[in-house]
């Protein structure tokens, strides 16, 4: 189809349906713009009225009224469940930022904020006015023991426990002092995990010092941490995050992997991007009704899958509001089950059962084939590709332009000159070969590495071998593939 018509700043030349009901439009010499039809599973985060500065998002909480409570650098933003009203709270006026990194509610209902530099903060929801700071004093030890509170949590016997830049803080509510456990006296600890397990011990997450498990009742104190000349440890000392999953299972997110712990041997199994993850920094983790496991990472939210083993990964494509939702692991889940991540790119909230699968968006396939051949027109055909077309219910036929495995071909110079290697002519695919064929011109004399990304720049999950077959179309022959 073609037409035009004009809009309040542009000319529209052609529309396009996509297999989604999406309608492309083709405004003159501008980018294409997507007209979409529904809305996308993810929602954005609202951020601080009038904000300038990137929306960080370092703290995430729903309390029992279903208002949500933000924590960003600027300040403590509350999103009223019944009206939508965005308003914002400061800790020190408003030209002192909030730094809010950590949010939690007490059995009596006080909503405590914790700041990356500012101390721990009670505040009264009904004055909407924060009451009382505590902060770090080196005359007082049981003052809080450093004013980085990074995690807030309230275990089975309604003790507030604050985990700081220096130790673990134990809160006691009558006498409003701290109790301070250093696991490592001669050195700072900056605690970015905290979680209580079904024995009521307490594990806890560092940025550099690996896993503890520690029993507040004896005292004991397990020490777990990456070793590379060790199999099964710890797939990394930067944890972001623990979760147990409805099993008992334990599943922590690290700064380079998703692992899980085995309590009978102690030994952990990492799960990295070779294995389906999109990112390998893994921020937070959830899980929701059916027994799945929802993490944020550094390149978009993921979905695993405990039983098959398999991860559907989701990007700005579904609604995401950028790719680095990790930061300080902010994450989540409503008695509802709506999900909420938060971290460098923002904040976004989802109910994990209207989340179907991610768009149809192209899917990325790096082929790792360097292949030299003289100035002629070559066909690169990834077979096994196809399964996408088999099941959209649509019968390719040759000629075919939408391809739902990739719609670019990028190649580099495995030289010092880096540069655009071949010029692409067609995508498509044959109803008798449901695998994808690109067509393209060679320039003479070079060794190339063909590679694949999809039409909205996602970088690749893992490199995968996708059967390539060069074939000189002017002579039949097989050009050499090394």
């Amino acid at each position: 189809m073609a037409c035009a018509w004009e809009t309040h700043n542009w000319l529209a030349y052609s529309l396009l349906e996509d297999w989604e009901g999406n309608i492309w439009v083709a405004p003159g010499r501008m980018a294409p713009a997507l007209l979409a039809t529904r809305q996308p599973p993810f929602k954005k985060l609202p951020k601080v009225p009038g904000s300038t500065i990137e929306p960080f998002v370092g703290a995430l909480y729903e309390d029992h009224q279903r208002n949500l409570w933000i924590g960003t650098p600027e300040a403590l933003i509350r999103s009223d469940y019944t009206t939508g009203r965005i308003t914002t709270f400061h800790t020190g006026g408003p030209e002192v930022g909030a730094d809010v990194i950590s949010i939690c509610e007490d059995g009596s209902g006080n909503l405590w904020v914790g700041s990356y530099s500012h101390g721990l903060h009670r505040f009264d929801r009904r004055t909407g006015k924060f009451i009382k700071t505590y902060q770090h004093n080196p005359a007082d030890p049981h003052s809080l023991s450093n004013d980085v509170v990074m995690r807030l949590f309230v275990d089975h016997n309604g003790i507030l426990w604050a985990g700081t830049a220096d130790g673990l803080d134990r809160f006691d509510a009558l006498a409003e002092r701290f109790t301070t456990y250093k696991f490592e006296p001669q050195s700072s600890l900056l605690i970015l995990a905290l979680i209580e397990d079904q024995q009521g011990k307490l594990w806890i997450g560092t940025e550099s010092s690996g896993l503890r498990q520690f029993d507040p009742a004896t005292g004991q104190l397990s020490i777990y941490q990456h070793d590379r000349d060790r199999p099964g440890t710890l797939s990394d000392n930067r944890v972001n995050s623990v979760h147990f999953d409805r099993s008992g299972t334990m599943w922590v997110g690290t700064q380079n992997g998703l692992d899980r712990f085995d309590a009978h041997t102690g030994r952990f199994s990492a799960l990295i991007q070779r294995d389906g993850l999109p990112g390998n920094a893994v921020g937070c983790i959830l899980e929701d009704k059916a027994g799945s496991l929802w993490m944020s990472t550094n390149n978009g939210v993921a979905r695993f899958n405990p039983q098959s083993g398999t991860f559907t990964n989701f990007s700005t494509a579904e609604g995401l509001p950028g790719p680095n939702l990790t930061g300080w692991g902010a994450c989540f889940q409503s008695p509802s089950g709506e999900m909420f991540f938060g971290g460098f790119n923002g904040g976004t909230s989802f109910f994990p059962e209207a989340v179907a699968g991610p768009s149809s968006a192209p899917r990325i396939v790096r082929c790792p084939y360097l292949c030299q051949s003289g100035d002629q027109s070559l066909s690169l055909q990834a077979r096994g590709l196809g399964a996408r077309l088999e099941r959209s219910g649509k019968r390719p036929e040759a000629g075919y332009l939408h391809d739902p495995t990739f719609t670019h071909v990028h190649v580099s110079r495995t030289g010092s000159d880096q540069g655009w290697a071949l010029e692409r002519a067609r995508c498509g695919a044959s109803h008798r070969d449901p695998a994808v064929l690109v067509e393209y011109k060679a320039v003479p004399g070079r060794r190339w590495r063909p590679s694949v990304s999809d039409n909205v720049g996602r970088i690749p999950s893992a490199p995968e071998s996708c059967g390539l077959s060069i074939r000189d179309e002017a002579c039949g022959a097989h050009a050499h593939c090394p």
